[in-house]
């Protein structure tokens, strides 16, 4: 199915829906096909006390908002296999929710990698009042495998697309040279990146003991930051999160980007050797 008059949010779904599909089968193990419909505005009526809503802000130089409801009956067949009161599967929803549309923005200012881009950021919000006005899009979304299961997405977008990629305005060669002087040798610059879950210092004689199934006790804990190493600096701190099945790391802290440029042009000097952690 198209939407002809709306592009940007046919790109939207393009990039989140692989990405909902994949949180949805590391959450409950269940492969689903996922499609989608337009709707008519009053069909994604529920009991107010069956409603699980979640709102989400896209920004970019204005910003769009999202509202996806789905009911507490139809969240308990798309999770059946897990055995959750309705709270807790509330919650592992929105995680679900959350994650894949992390996947999603990633996918979509990745799409323009080769561009120099506006990226487009995402958040959660708390839930408020959005009812459907005139020129917003709703959706339903559903899997012929669970006929009983479907959620609503209500979708308000400024005049500006927000979710397509959007190139940013070129400065004269003066003001680069100005802002960042000498960094655009280093753009295309290839880094190597490593993640680190955490480290450890164990005595040889322990190493040498080390077999299947030897646990290795770290010096962090399960909440605490990942760290995103480059050139053996700690450029970044994030957490954990699936992009398209794989593992990524969302972003939490960064180092400045003039600390960046420079840790690039430092890599340049030495050849780009990667760091092993």
């Amino acid at each position: 199915m198209l939407l002809p008059d709306k592009p940007s949010i046919q790109f939207l779904l393009e990039c989140w829906l692989p990405e909902f599909r994949n949180a949805i089968e590391m959450f409950t193990g269940r492969a689903l096909s996922l499609e989608w419909e337009v709707t008519p505005q009053n069909e994604g009526k529920t009991e107010p006390q069956d409603l699980i809503t979640s709102m989400v802000e896209f920004t970019r130089d204005a910003s769009a908002t999202m509202r996806v409801d789905v009911s507490q009956g139809d969240l308990g067949s798309l999770m059946e296999s897990i055995e959750a009161a309705d709270e807790e599967q509330a919650s592992l929803f929105r995680e679900m929710l959350e994650q894949s549309l992390t996947g999603a923005v990633f996918q979509m200012n990745a799409r323009a990698k080769d561009e120099t881009v506006v990226p487009v950021n995402h958040r959660m919000l708390p839930d408020q009042e959005f009812a459907c006005e005139s020129g917003d899009v709703l959706l339903r979304i559903f899997s012929p495998e669970i006929p009983e299961f479907s959620i609503f997405i209500l979708i308000r977008e400024p005049e500006e697309s927000i979710f397509l990629p959007v190139a940013l305005p070129t400065l004269p060669d003066e003001f680069q040279q100005v802002l960042m002087p000498g960094a655009e040798r280093f753009s295309r610059l290839q880094m190597a990146v490593s993640v680190v879950l955490g480290r450890a210092r164990v005595p040889t004689r322990e190493v040498l003991k080390f077999t299947n199934g030897s646990v290795i006790e770290l010096d962090r804990s399960m909440p605490d930051a990942i760290e995103v190493v480059v050139h053996g600096r700690v450029v970044a701190r994030g957490e954990v999160v699936s992009v398209q099945g794989n593992y990524g790391i969302r972003i939490k802290e960064l180092m400045s980007r003039d600390d960046r440029v420079t840790l690039g042009q430092n890599i340049s000097a030495f050849g780009g050797v990667e760091v092993q952690q």
